[in-house]
C-alpha cells in the first residue's frame, strides 16, 4: 500500500537526492525504530574538505574585544579531553591571530578558519597593553570536549551536593568504547554510598545487558586486609551494593532502553526521568543499494514473554521529572540529575539510618 501511494513520486524525481526524499517519507510511514536512511548513494561530488580551528572555549564581546568567558577541560585524569588553550585563562581576551587582529564584527572562530590542527599564535591578556603571544593548537571538533566538561560538572556537583556520598557514572554510549569507560569510572567509585549512572544522549549500541549484570552482582563474600580499615566485598572487586538510580530521558533510545528495561527487572532502583525514546526494533545487516546508497530495515524487536514491548511508546520512569531548562541550576545541572541525587539520599538514609 505504502509502495503503490508513493508510486507516483518516482516519475517526478530528478536527482538521487530527490529519490532519498521519497524513500525517506516511505520509512516514516513504517513507523517503527531504526527503520532510517542510511548513506545517500550517488548522490554528485560533496564539499570540499574544510575545518575551522576550535579552542574548546566560550566568548562574550566585552568592551570591544572578545573575553574567554570558560574554558572546557574534562576530567582531571583524561588526557585525551583538554582544552587547547594552554597559558591563557579565562577572564582574559583574545586580541589577534597569527598577527592579524580579530573582527568582532564576526564570530571569534572566523579567525581559525582552515588552522584545525595546525600551530597557531594567539595574542591574549587582560589589557591590549599586557597581551602576550601563546602557541596553540586548535582542535577539529570540541563535540568530545563539551560533552567530557559536561560529565565533569555533572560528577563534580554530585559528590558535592551528596557530602562525597553518591557517585555519578556516565553511560557515553553502548558500544565498547562507551563500555570500557563506564567500567573507568566504577572502579573510582565503588565505595559511595550510592551511584547515579547516566545514558541520556547516549547512542545504542548492544553492552546494555553486560552493564545490567555489572551492576547487578551479589556480594559473594568479604575479605579484610591486613591493616586494613574497611571491609571489601570480594573476590569480586567490581561489586557495588549500595542504591542506585538511573535517569531516563525521551533520548534514551536503543540499547539504552533495554538497559533500562534490564535495570528495572533486576530491581537495581528507580528510574528518574521522564519517558524514553521508544524505539527498540533492532536492525540487522543489509546489502547497500547498487549505488552505494543504503536503508536501515528493522527487524529484530525486542520482546518479552511473547509481548511486544517499548517499541512506539518506550519505558515510563518511576520518578517523572520533565527536563525543564528553565529549572537549571545557574552550573548547568538539569532538574532530572537533581531529582536522582534526592532520590539516592533518601535511599541512603533509609538503608543506614545516617
Amino acid at each position: 500500500e505504502v509502495g503503490r501511494r508513493y508510486a507516483p513520486l518516482v516519475e517526478r524525481v530528478d536527482t538521487r537526492n530527490d529519490l532519498n526524499w521519497v524513500l525517506a517519507q516511505m520509512l516514516g510511514e513504517v513507523g517503527v525504530g531504526h527503520a532510517y536512511m542510511g548513506a545517500p548513494g550517488d548522490v554528485g561530488p560533496g564539499q570540499p574538505a574544510h575545518s575551522i580551528g576550535m579552542l574548546g572555549a566560550d566568548f562574550a564581546l566585552e568592551t570591544g574585544a572578545y573575553r574567554i568567558t570558560h574554558i572546557h577541560q574534562g576530567a582531571p585524569w583524561a588526557d585525551g579531553v583538554r582544552s587547547p588553550l594552554r597559558g591563557v585563562s579565562e577572564g582574559e581576551f583574545l586580541f589577534a591571530v597569527n598577527g592579524v587582529p580579530l573582527d568582532t564584527t564576526k564570530d571569534p572562530r572566523a579567525a581559525f578558519d582552515g588552522l584545525a590542527g595546525k600551530k597557531v599564535t594567539i595574542r591574549a591578556g587582560p589589557s591590549p597593553a599586557h597581551a602576550r603571544d601563546v602557541e596553540v593548537t586548535p582542535i577539529a571538533s570540541e563535540t568530545e570536549l563539551r560533552a567530557a566538561a559536561w560529565v565533569e560538572r555533572n560528577r563534580a556537583w554530585v559528590d558535592e551536593a551528596s557530602g562525597g556520598r553518591i557517585g555519578y557514572l556516565r553511560v557515553s554510549d553502548f558500544g565498547m568504547n562507551g563500555f570500557n569507560s563506564f567500567m573507568a569510572q566504577l572502579g573510582g567509585q565503588l565505595t559511595k554510598a550510592a551511584l547515579i549512572i547516566d545514558p541520556r544522549w547516549s547512542p545504542g549500541g548492544w553492552t546494555g545487558g553486560l552493564l545490567a549484570e555489572t551492576l547487578s552482582r551479589p556480594e559473594l563474600n568479604f575479605l579484610t586486609y591486613r591493616y586494613a580499615t574497611t571491609t571489601w566485598p570480594a573476590i569480586r572487586l567490581g561489586v557495588h551494593h549500595g542504591p542506585k538510580a538511573l535517569l531516563v530521558n525521551h533520548m534514551t533510545v536503543s540499547a539504552g532502553e533495554n538497559f533500562a528495561y534490564y535495570f528495572r527487572k533486576l530491581k537495581l532502583g528507580p528510574l528518574v526521568g521522564s519517558r524514553t525514546w521508544g524505539g527498540l526494533t533492532g536492525i540487522n545487516p543489509v546489502p547497500s543499494l547498487i549505488d552505494g546508497g543504503s536503508l536501515n530495515v528493522p527487524g529484530a524487536p525486542f520482546s518479552g514473554h511473547g509481548e511486544w514491548i517499548i517499541e512506539g511508546h518506550g519505558i515510563e520512569p518511576d520518578v517523572l521529572v520533565e527536563d525543564d531548562p528553565g529549572s537549571r541550576t545557574e552550573m548547568g545541572i538539569d532538574p532530572q540529575l537533581q531529582a536522582a541525587v534526592r532520590e539516592m539520599m533518601k535511599a541512603i538514609e533509609a538503608k543506614t539510618g545516617q
